[in-house]
């Protein structure tokens, strides 16, 4: 029911300008991408938005996609794609902890919890490597 009213008032207080969406709320106008932060919003946006697990898959190749960028609690999932060279895929800094060897369609999958930068590498092939950007 809250979210049905609140529908009704995004679309009655929603505008276009130059191709980008745009929310009139509290004498304020808010990007569509920002509508979902709780901060901003205080108490009205009291439930999270939710987002579902983002795959990278090991090739032979290396990591596809290298650099992924995420929000803060959500769920990356490392796929072998290799039809038969395992992975040992390795955490490096602050998540060194992270080892895992995989072998081929095994996947393992990673929270993040913190905001920063992350990066990852192969142990077994050497030179390949990725990065998750966590946001707030």
């Amino acid at each position: 029911m809250k979210w049905a009213a609140l529908l009704i008032l995004l679309v009655l207080s929603t505008t276009f300008v130059s191709g980008e969406l745009f929310v009139l709320y509290d004498d304020n106008v808010y990007t569509a991408e920002k509508i979902f932060n709780p901060v901003m919003f205080g108490n009205v946006f009291h439930e999270e938005r939710s987002y579902g697990p983002l795959q990278i898959n090991i090739t032979e190749k290396g990591f596809f996609p290298q650099k992924i960028v995420i929000k803060k609690g959500q769920e990356v999932v490392w796929k072998n794609k290799r039809e038969r060279l395992p992975v040992l895929l390795m955490g490096m800094r602050e998540i060194s902890s992270m080892r895992q060897s995989l072998k081929p369609e095994e996947s393992f999958s990673y929270i993040f919890d913190k905001p920063g930068k992350y990066f990852y590498t192969d142990g077994i092939v050497i030179g390949y490597s990725g990065e998750v950007v966590v946001q707030y």
